[in-house]
C-alpha cells in the first residue's frame, strides 16, 4: 500500500518527514500552472480567509505555488493509481475533483472530503455531491460541524463507488479487491459482503477467493456497533476531558472524527470473542433469573 500526499505551503512541506508516504510540494487543482496560496500556520487555502482573520486575528502570507491536476500527475506516473482520495483543501475540493476527470469513475473506489453547506459558495455540498454522483459514487458517511451560533456550517463525507459501476467498469477484479479492503477499513461490512457476492455471481472472482474475503469481513466487529450510543458518548467525553487536561497541545492536534477512513484498531475486537462474551452474559442473566425464582420460592415456603 502506497500513500501520496500534496502540500502547497513551503513552510508546512518542510516539516513533513514520513517514510510511509511520498509527499510533493505542489497544490492540486483543475489546471496545471501557478496559483496564489494563502498560508497561516497549519491553515492554508487558495482563497482568502477573512473569517479567520476577523475571528482569530490570524495573518495570512500570500505565496505563488505550482499547481497540477490529478490526471496529469497520473499520466506522468507521479501516482500509480487513484484508489482512495482524502481531500482537505479548505474550499478547493471541487477543483481537485474536476482535475481528476474520468479517473474518478475508472479508478477511484472511495473519496473522503470536506465541504460547506452554504450553496452561495462554490464547491458546496450540493456541487460536490452532484459531481461525485455523476461519477458513480454514493454517500456512505456524513458528519457536520456548527459555527459559533450553532448553525450547521460544514461537514465531512465518505463516498464509495457503487457496486454496479465497479463490476461493469474497467479492471473489475482489481477494483473489487481494493473496494473490499477499503470497505472493511471504514466498517462498511454490508457493502463488502454484497460486493463479494455480486463479484462471485458475475464470475469476477472465484468462490474459493470469495470464502477467504468473507472470512476477513466476518472476523471483526466494531465496538461502536455494539454500543452505538453509550460508547459514542464516552468517547466524546474522553476527548473533551483530554483537551481540558492537556490544554493547548491537545487542541493543536486534529480532532478525531467518526468517519475517518482508517479508524483506530482499538475500536475493533474479534467477532468470535464478542459472541463468547455475549453468551457468557446471557448465561449469567439466566442464572440470576433462577436465583431470583429460588429465593422467591424459599420465602413463600417459610412458615409464618
Amino acid at each position: 500500500m502506497f500513500f501520496f500526499g500534496f502540500e502547497a505551503s513551503p513552510e508546512q512541506f518542510a516539516k513533513l518527514a514520513d517514510n510511509s508516504a511520498s509527499f510533493h510540494q505542489i497544490a492540486v487543482s483543475n489546471r496545471d500552472g501557478e496559483l496564489e496560496f494563502h498560508a497561516s500556520g497549519t491553515v492554508g487555502s487558495v482563497s482568502e480567509r477573512p473569517d479567520r482573520e476577523q475571528l482569530f486575528g490570524e495573518s495570512f502570507t500570500k505565496v505563488t505555488v505550482q499547481c497540477r491536476t490529478l490526471i496529469s500527475l497520473r499520466a506522468e506516473g507521479v501516482v500509480p493509481s487513484l484508489d482512495v482520495l482524502k481531500i482537505d483543501v479548505e474550499g478547493h475540493e471541487l477543483e481537485v475533483l474536476e482535475g481528476a476527470k474520468d479517473l474518478l469513475k475508472n479508478e477511484t473506489v472511495a473519496v473522503k472530503l470536506e465541504f460547506p453547506f452554504d450553496t452561495s459558495k462554490k464547491g458546496s455540498f450540493v456541487d460536490l455531491h452532484s459531481l461525485l454522483g455523476h461519477a458513480g459514487f454514493r454517500l456512505f458517511g456524513l458528519s457536520y460541524g456548527q459555527d459559533l451560533v450553532g448553525a450547521i456550517e460544514g461537514g465531512d463525507g465518505i463516498y464509495l463507488m457503487s457496486i454496479e459501476n465497479i463490476l461493469e467498469g474497467p479492471r473489475p477484479r482489481q477494483r473489487v479487491i481494493k473496494a473490499f479492503a477499503n470497505a472493511i477499513c471504514i466498517r462498511q461490512f454490508d457493502y463488502a459482503r454484497i460486493l463479494v457476492t455480486r463479484a462471485t455471481e458475475n464470475g469476477i472472482i472465484e468462490e474459493s477467493e470469495a470464502r477467504v474475503l468473507r472470512r476477513q469481513s466476518d472476523r471483526l466487529v466494531a465496538l461502536t456497533d455494539i454500543f452505538p450510543f453509550s460508547f459514542g458518548r464516552a468517547a466524546a467525553f474522553a476527548g473533551l476531558l483530554s483537551q481540558l487536561l492537556a490544554g493547548r497541545y491537545a487542541r493543536a492536534k486534529s480532532t478525531p472524527k467518526s468517519n475517518r477512513l482508517v479508524p483506530s484498531k482499538r475500536l475493533f475486537i474479534p467477532i468470535n470473542r464478542f459472541f463468547r462474551a455475549k453468551q457468557r452474559l446471557k448465561a449469567a442473566r439466566v442464572l440470576d433469573v433462577h436465583r431470583i425464582k429460588y429465593a422467591s420460592a424459599s420465602r413463600d415456603d417459610t412458615p409464618r
